[in-house]
């Protein structure tokens, strides 16, 4: 399964540790996330205003088309 964060961390050309810097976390929290596991809402408030989108947008599965 593709994460919408790892879409979003490969379209702006960081690896998960350059990621991981900008947020100001571990590698394996970047590598957990990417794998469907949710970060704590602070943590989830960073990568969606790094990226600028809505943390919906990045950890919620669409329940409609």
């Amino acid at each position: 399964m593709v994460t919408e964060l790892r879409v979003l961390r490969i379209r702006k050309g960081l690896n998960q540790e350059e990621l991981a810097k900008q947020l100001n976390v571990t590698r394996n929290s970047v590598s957990a996330w990417e794998r469907g596991t949710k970060p704590s809402l602070d943590n989830a408030k960073k990568i969606a205003d790094f990226f600028e989108v809505p943390i919906n947008e990045i950890f919620f599965e669409k329940k409609y088309n």
